[in-house]
This record gives structure tokens, C-alpha cells and sequence, in this order.
């Protein structure tokens, strides 16, 4: 009798240890995780702060990029661009196209493949990225983002999930209303900046501000 009920105890023994090798291998992976250093250090001691004051020039040059966990696809090929201190500087095209990878590669969450990225004439590796990052901040009054933002359960502090997937539709809508009624009262507006980018990019074939006859229905941007 005893013989039975230990053959059936490690019989069900056995039956667990498949989960028992996953177990040990996935609690390997989190302490891998937790030993990992980051090739960015936000604090490093070698680097040096940034100064109080920054012009905010800044300026990518000879960039190639992929990110990390894609490295055959390029992103970034000797992409070379200055954005001038007190200008502004729109990145317009379609979706994947890299504007996005700019904004990750301006706050340092990657580092270029090659190339480097400067801060008012300077490598922004050689700074502290603690220090450095204190400098860096969204425009939200000028892209008419800060109204509902403040609206929020938290403000801008309100969890928004990633890529923003929390927000409902409305939530993402800076300026609604009719062509006519969005260059009327939003001239330097997002609507009116893509109206314009638009006619740049059309030549004299573009769309003329004020004109609605192509344009009819209610505007969401």
C-alpha cells in the first residue's frame, strides 16, 4: 500500500515538471533582464551636464539607423537635417517613414547606427542625458493640445497607455470644424500648416486657403 501511494505521488511529480523546467527558465530571463546594463546610461558620471541654457539647435548628420530589434530594416540611411534654434520644423510623411524615429533619436531612447546627432554643435553623447533630457519638452499650447489635455482625470499626468490607446477618437481630435471655419479661426493651426504643406508640395496646382468648393463636410485634425 505504501509502495502505491508513492508511485502515484512521483508519478504526479513527474507530470509537473515540464512546468517546473519553464518555471526555472522564465525566472532565468526576468534575473537576465535584471543584470542587463543598458548601453544608455541616463546617468553617467563621465558625461558632462548640460548647461543651464541650451539655444536648442539640432542637427543630425550622415545618420543611418535600425532599430534594435529590427536590425535588417533601415530606417535611416545618411539622413542629414538642421533645425534651427527659435524655428519650427515639420516632418511630414507617411506613416513609418521615420518621423517618429527623429523625435526617439533627439531624446535619446536609441543611438544612431553611424552618424551622429548634435545638440547646438555638440555630440549629445558627451552630455549627461539626465541633465540633457530636463531641457526637452512638447509644445502642447501651440499645437492647440493643452485645453484637452488639462480636461483629463489627471491632467498630464493622465496614463494614456501606449502609442495613446486609451484616448477615445475625441481625445485625439486637436481642431474640428469645416475647412473655412478651421482656417478662419485656426490660421496657424495644424488644418492650416498641412493646407499649406500641401500647396507647397502641389506647386500652384494646390489648394488655396479660404477655398471650400473641394473641400465641403466637417475637419478633424
Amino acid at each position: 500500500m505504501v509502495l502505491m501511494v508513492s508511485a502515484n505521488g512521483a508519478a504526479e511529480t513527474l507530470t509537473l515538471a515540464p512546468d517546473f523546467i519553464k518555471g526555472g527558465q522564465a525566472m532565468k530571463s526576468v534575473f537576465d533582464l535584471l543584470d542587463r546594463r543598458t548601453e544608455i546610461e541616463p546617468d553617467e558620471l563621465d558625461s558632462t551636464s548640460a548647461p543651464e541654457t541650451l539655444r536648442g539647435e539640432v542637427e543630425f548628420k550622415h545618420v543611418d539607423f535600425a532599430y534594435p530589434s529590427r536590425p535588417d530594416s533601415q530606417i535611416f540611411r545618411d539622413l542629414t537635417l538642421r533645425a534651427r534654434a527659435g524655428k519650427t520644423l515639420a516632418l511630414v510623411g507617411p506613416s513609418g517613414c521615420g518621423k517618429s524615429s527623429v523625435i526617439s533619436l533627439v531624446q535619446r531612447f536609441y543611438e544612431p547606427t553611424s552618424g551622429r546627432v548634435l545638440i547646438d554643435g555638440k555630440d549629445m553623447r558627451k552630455y549627461n542625458l539626465k541633465s540633457l533630457r530636463k531641457h526637452i519638452a512638447m509644445a502642447a499650447t501651440l499645437a492647440n493640445a493643452h485645453k484637452f489635455i488639462s480636461a483629463l482625470p489627471e491632467g498630464y499626468n493622465t496614463w494614456v497607455g501606449e502609442r495613446g490607446i486609451q484616448l477615445s477618437d475625441d481625445g485625439k481630435v486637436v481642431e474640428q470644424g469645416s475647412h473655412s471655419h478651421l482656417l478662419k479661426h485656426y490660421p496657424d493651426g495644424c488644418y492650416a500648416n498641412m493646407i499649406q504643406l500641401q500647396r507647397f508640395g502641389n506647386g500652384s496646382q494646390g489648394i488655396v486657403p479660404g477655398s471650400s468648393s473641394s473641400m465641403g463636410g466637417e475637419r478633424k485634425v
